[in-house]
């Protein structure tokens, strides 16, 4: 197997911390343009055969999202060794999207369903299915601002 190949087979660990952009009323207050130097400090396993939707990591445990019809999947994986601790299926209907964790639950967005799954964190259980406008694409939540985001077409 080539480098390049065996790269494309595992999944890159990269961290940034970005700051944010100050704006007041519609103008920004500051154009200047901070460059970040990005170093890959490690690298994980990851199956060649998942399509990544979303990607959430906690202390010891990265949390995938993988959509297709008939194949979308969460995965929690042990970040040391890459080990599969658990999974949740979707059912065939549902091409799953981005997640994000909110406290102890996951939310996981479907593409052209317009659901969104709250998994428990722990145990990948669905606890409840929540209806939404819209493509679901991507989600996201920060803990520093206690926000969340949403990404979705209609």
């Amino acid at each position: 197997m080539t480098p390049r190949r065996r790269r494309s087979r595992t999944l890159a660990a990269v961290f940034l911390v970005v700051g944010a952009t100050a704006c007041s009323a519609g103008r920004v207050r500051d154009t200047t343009v901070e460059n970040w130097r990005v170093e890959v400090v490690t690298t994980l396993p990851h199956d060649p055969a998942l399509f990544t939707q979303g990607l959430e990591l906690d202390a010891t445990v990265l949390y995938e999202s993988s959509g297709l019809y008939g194949r979308s999947v969460v995965r929690a994986v042990d970040r040391a060794s890459g080990a599969v601790l658990g999974s949740f299926t979707f059912p065939e209907r549902f091409f799953a999207e981005g997640l994000t964790r909110v406290g102890g639950r996951l939310i996981v967005l479907s593409w052209q369903e317009r659901t969104a799954f709250v998994l428990d964190a722990a145990t990948l259980t669905e606890r409840a299915r929540l209806a939404y406008d819209g493509e679901g694409w991507g989600s996201a939540c920060s803990a520093m601002t206690s926000s969340r985001a949403m990404a979705a077409t209609r």
